[in-house]
């Protein structure tokens, strides 16, 4: 009886992450895109639950350690070259090691006031990737290279991001766009 019902509870689970996984070899560029942040997002999502619903942490940082992985992986995959499993082990290691840090700071401290540490650390993680902004980009953001994500993401055409021209009676420039789509080194 008990196994049975370990079996029911992650059976859903499970069923819904393959699927996901099976879905990134069905779906067309624009929408394995679209999937792929949404599902970046949920992770986001995911982390906050666990501080605020199951902790009861009310942080305003917590975007600052999905930061630290993100631009871990993304800064190890570009500037030292690293292939796209060992990046985003960096950027694990990256995130976990700013949460420990920070934490020990952060969790001495109760209610209003973890809030505004955290808010500070937030802050002090933003000023820096402004400071920084020869290597991150600062508020633009970090983008890789289309052979850096080669092996590791499959590059979305141009012409997948806009509505067929098609549908507005536009055909010369669905044929500007698959010619640049082909002269795009990705």
């Amino acid at each position: 009886m008990r196994r049975a019902s370990a079996a029911a509870h992650w059976g859903a689970p499970a069923g819904v992450i393959a699927a996901l996984a099976l879905a990134q070899f069905a779906l067309p560029a624009y929408h394995h895109t679209n999937l792929a942040r949404i599902m970046v997002l949920a992770t986001f999502a995911i982390g906050y639950n666990v501080a605020f619903g199951y902790a009861g942490l009310l942080s305003l940082g917590h975007a600052m350690f999905f930061a630290a992985g993100l631009y871990g992986a993304g800064m190890s995959a570009h500037f030292l070259q690293f292939p796209a499993p060992a990046a985003f082990a960096v950027g694990v290691l990256g995130g976990l090691a700013l949460a420990f840090l920070v934490g020990l700071i952060a969790l001495r401290t109760r209610g209003v006031a973890f809030l505004i540490v955290t808010l500070m650390f937030a802050q002090a993680g933003y000023l820096t990737s402004l400071y920084f902004a020869e290597y991150t980009r600062g508020d633009e953001g970090f983008v890789l290279r289309g052979d850096i994500r080669r092996g590791s993401v499959r590059p979305v055409p141009c012409r997948d991001l806009m509505a067929p021209p098609e549908l507005a009676g536009d055909v010369p420039v669905r044929r500007r766009l698959e010619r640049f789509d082909r002269e795009a080194v990705l």
